[in-house]
């Protein structure tokens, strides 16, 4: 993601060497216009790009760059740059769905990307607490996920998510894990995940934008556009009141990126809901229970029967006798 000029990222300016794996860019208007056909051709295989930010931005160049991707043959998707402390996390999810951050099971187009990331201007956390935090990424992916059946990639650094989330791990199971880190590997990874799905590891390179890597192959990179292959339990994220782990891990210093540069996703593979059975009624009708008011009537139902049975006898022997 491209960033403000005010801000100091670590690791800012570099070009480390490529790593292996197919290669892509998260670019935004900051790069300007951009020669697609020209940027498949030198081996960007995907493309995250920047759709809004908040719930009052949406990228000029959003539309020339999805679809001037698409048109080059380079897998892409849309991401948008988080303001949790403005508005709820099913409002933002909600604006950018309208804004061009849906998904189709095409081969051709990643699942959506929240970047939660640094404040480009203020509290590091946007003034809000870890289970805050947590509160509010999950309203935002369970939103993204209840519209489009697929979980958000998520996009932070290991610093950014152990301080502001208090290193939450409950998020890794479902979104994939797009991790920004300037350095020759990425590093410890936030609490939870076990790989990173796509690496930012340069801001700069041999093509516009920043630098991103694909953990797999590209035929494993269809597969995850497409929905992945193997499905999880899509179950709503729980809203936890306080943040998880209290005592977070040692953060890994990474990259943060303003909001109207061009933000990333991370790792984990979408996947998507499996809807759980219903319960299957019971066969039985529920057994009464016995008291002692129930017996009572039983006891005394019973000695009704029999006094009237022996009526009716009676009255049946005096009509055959006197008949």
């Amino acid at each position: 993601m491209a960033a403000a000029a005010a801000l100091t990222f670590i690791g800012s300016g570099t070009a480390n060497a490529a790593p292996s794996g197919p290669h892509g860019v998260d670019v935004s208007h900051h790069q300007g216009s951009i020669d697609w056909a020209a940027t498949a051709h030198g081996g960007v295989k995907f493309a995250y790009i920047k759709a809004t930010e908040g719930t009052t931005y949406h990228d000029a160049a959003f539309a020339a760059n999805y679809n001037g991707a698409y048109r080059a043959g380079v897998v892409r998707g849309a991401y948008h740059f988080a303001h949790p402390s403005s508005s709820s996390g099913a409002t933002q999810a909600n604006y950018f769905l309208a804004h061009g951050g849906g998904w189709s099971a095409d081969g051709r187009t990643l699942p959506g990307a929240l970047d939660i990331e640094y404040n480009p201007s203020g509290a590091t956390c946007y003034g809000m607490s870890a289970g805050s935090m947590v509160n509010w990424i999950a309203d935002f992916r369970n939103t993204y996920h209840a519209r489009t059946g697929r979980w958000p990639v998520i996009y932070t650094t290991t610093d950014w998510w152990t301080r502001c989330t208090g290193n939450y791990a409950g998020f890794a199971a479902t979104s994939p894990l797009w991790l920004a880190r300037y350095a020759s590997s990425p590093g410890a990874l936030p609490a939870g995940w076990k790989f990173t799905t796509i690496w930012q590891y340069a801001d700069q390179g041999s093509a516009p934008g920043d630098q991103d890597v694909f953990n797999g192959s590209a035929t494993q990179l269809t597969t995850f556009a497409r929905g992945g292959a193997a499905k999880a339990t899509g179950k709503p994220t729980p809203k936890p009141t306080t943040a998880a782990p209290s005592t977070p891990s040692s953060p890994t210093a990474g990259p943060s990126h303003a909001p109207s540069a061009t933000t990333s996703p991370s790792q984990v593979a979408t996947h998507s809901p499996t809807a759980a059975p219903s319960a299957s009624p019971s066969d039985s009708a529920p057994a009464l229970p016995v008291t002692g008011t129930s017996l009572g009537l039983l006891a005394g139902g019973g000695a009704a029967l029999i006094a009237g049975g022996v009526i009716l006898y009676l009255l049946t022997r005096r009509r055959r006798t006197s008949s």
